[in-house]
């Protein structure tokens, strides 16, 4: 059993990843902040139920993924309002540039392939770590990774294309 001194410190260490993949599902700064907050009361309240500590950052982020898909359920949708990137690319290193390039890619990428890929590169989390995580097998896993690597690989060979 984990006390709860150690919860907070375990919420800590993990609040970076934890927000990702909120974002990765909600693709909104404020949604995901409500998420996480969600899935940190949900977790806390739940906390006898995690028999093994080293799991904690696959359980957190089960956690948080199953309140941003819910997040996303409950809101109805409107007028979507996408963060501007007005970064002049003349004006900009090359290594910046591309990083705003994969970012805006990262968010046109539909789901699931957009949280599979957040928690594989960005989190680096093994399949079977992430089929648990999203309730699904590392089979579809593997599928979903290699899928989005398809459609980035097309998004940004696109953007290329145009310039």
């Amino acid at each position: 059993m984990i006390s709860k001194a150690d919860f907070c410190t375990y919420i800590k260490k993990h609040e970076n990843a934890m927000y990702a993949v909120a974002y990765s599902i909600v693709k909104n700064e404020h949604d995901a902040s409500d998420a996480v907050g969600e899935a940190i009361l949900k977790a806390y309240a739940r906390l006898d139920t995690l028999k093994n500590p080293e799991a904690f950052k696959t359980w957190i982020l089960r956690i948080v993924h199953n309140e941003a898909v819910e997040l996303i359920r409950k809101i109805t949708p409107t007028v979507e309002i996408e963060e501007a990137y007005d970064v002049p690319i003349e004006h900009t290193e090359s290594k910046h540039t591309e990083k705003i390039d994969l970012h805006k890619a990262m968010e046109k990428l539909p789901q699931p392939y957009r949280t599979v890929i957040t928690l594989y590169y960005y989190e680096e989390l093994p399949m079977t770590a992430i089929a648990e995580i999203t309730d699904t097998s590392t089979i579809s896993v593997r599928q979903q990774l290699s899928r989005g690597r398809k459609q980035l690989r097309q998004m940004l060979k696109e953007d290329f294309l145009h310039e």
